[in-house]
């Protein structure tokens, strides 16, 4: 799922880097990391030279703020997947990349479907893998594409398998289960799916995770806006507006500008319940 980037930087031969983007600067690694142990680093020079600059243009997508831009540095990302096809980490990275493209541009419904897309062409390639992290990551991207597009239970099918196998596997780290806990009280707090909305077991979850990610200061040294985002749907889910809009705001400060949009569009619906609720 993660992995420690900062301590295992050297060991993965990764150059050293300014501070972490979050979740996708650690599925960056796990796929460097699982393409190299695995044997899918061929060797051949422009092949590895492809890797590196798929790298290195998600590296400036994650910092585009402007959306014509992003669009073209999206597209050039895809050129480059395109002579990596055959390559299954690279193909899981492309899912996650589409997940983040569509907290970026319109269309949403359409990057859903290429994460998906990506996601069962780099299982179909991988084939069956004995790989904990692979699986970790491929069950979070599920729970994630399937928690955006309305499929809940599915999400919650991902999501218990991968708790079970976090709960059961030795050296866990805590960064780990802070992550699960994160898609799963997102999920338990906005689904309307009977069998799936949970916004009291949402509301336990996003507490824990936040006080257990302050705590570790593995990720970051201040309290993580993703997490905030979710504690304060959390809130919102147990009807709890004033504290939705106050821990959201928290999260609108602490996130860097490209993020905002999405912090943003939740901080406004709070404020909107919390006023025409008069709390």
């Amino acid at each position: 799922m993660t992995i420690d980037i900062e301590n295992n930087r050297e060991e993965l031969g990764l150059p050293p880097r300014g501070k972490s983007r979050g979740r996708l600067v650690l599925a960056a690694v796990l796929v460097m990391a699982l393409a190299a142990g695995a044997g899918l680093m061929l060797g051949a020079r422009d092949r590895e030279q492809r890797r590196q600059d798929f790298f290195a243009e998600w590296q400036e997508l994650v910092r585009e703020n402007d959306p014509d831009q992003y669009r073209r540095k999206l597209g050039e990302l895809e050129k480059l997947r395109a002579l990596l096809l055959d390559e299954p980490p690279v193909r899981l990275f492309m899912s996650r990349i589409y997940l983040h493209a569509s907290g970026r541009l319109p269309a949403q419904q359409a990057y859903y479907s290429q994460a998906l897309s990506e996601l069962e062409a780099a299982v179909r390639l991988a084939g069956n893998r004995d790989n904990n992290a692979w699986q970790d990551e491929v069950d979070n991207l599920r729970a994630q594409i399937y928690t955006e597009t309305n499929r809940h239970e599915e999400a919650l099918t991902a999501l218990e398998r991968q708790g079970a196998k976090l709960q059961h596997t030795e050296g866990t780290r805590l960064s780990e289960k802070v992550l699960w806990m994160n898609s799963l009280a997102y999920l338990s707090a906005i689904s309307e799916n009977p069998r799936v909305s949970d916004p009291e077991k949402a509301l336990l979850l996003a507490r824990e995770m936040v006080a257990a990610e302050v705590a570790l200061g593995e990720t970051t040294p201040a309290r993580s806006p993703a997490l905030l985002d979710t504690l304060a749907a959390a809130y919102y889910a147990t009807g709890d507006s004033a504290q939705a809009v106050r821990v959201q705001r928290e999260a609108l400060q602490l996130a860097d500008s490209p993020d905002l949009s999405v912090y943003v569009r939740h901080y406004r619906d709070y404020l909107r319940a919390g006023k025409s609720s008069g709390k």
